[in-house]
């Protein structure tokens, strides 16, 4: 062992760095692994995950790293079993408001109506009123809500109308921001 590097003798730099990715490749992809199983349970039952655990072990036991090679001639091995593919419903018909946010491209936006705390109720110029303002948080599944809203979605969805109950807590909530 050389004392002066705390490597053993038969390693050198490169060895440990190839390593070091190696460990830090394969830590992020057992994170990803199990925040996916956190966040979509019904998605990826058990079996699934543990395979995919195999799959990964797979891939890192066979994983080379060249810093000597140039990246041009690096092709990855020919997948032999894909993940399914999770295809994002259609985007649902909206209605533009000024406090509506943009829906980002491919990724369809929750339908929920949430209270807007800075302008609770917004009224258009040809009169139109606006309560609160649509959920920005992508939809879940195959779900035109948002994980949140799956479970409880107190205001209604935005593009429909809300009923008396809802325009009331709205406007209540509106005359306190004013004042």
């Amino acid at each position: 062992m050389d004392t002066h590097s705390l490597l053993p003798e038969n390693m050198d730099i490169e060895q440990l760095e190839r390593g070091l990715i190696r460990n830090y490749i394969k830590s992020n992809l057992l994170a990803l692994l199990s925040k996916t199983k956190q966040i979509y349970p019904d998605k990826l039952p058990d079996a699934v995950y543990e395979r995919e655990i195999e799959i990964i072990a797979e891939y890192m036991r066979d994983l080379t790293i060249n810093f000597r090679a140039p990246p041009a001639t690096v092709t990855p091995e020919p997948v032999t079993q894909q993940a399914p593919v999770i295809t994002p419903p259609p985007p649902q018909p909206v209605i533009i408001a000024e406090t509506q946010p943009e829906p980002q491209v491919g990724k369809p936006i929750c339908i929920s109506r949430v209270m807007d705390m800075e302008k609770p109720v917004s009224r258009l110029p040809n009169g139109q009123v606006i309560y609160g303002r649509r959920c920005k948080r992508p939809v879940f599944g195959d779900n035109q809500h948002c994980y949140f809203h799956i479970k409880n979605n107190p205001h209604g969805d935005f593009e429909v109308a809300p009923c008396p109950r809802i325009r009331e807590h709205f406007e209540k909530k509106a005359s306190k921001v004013a004042s």
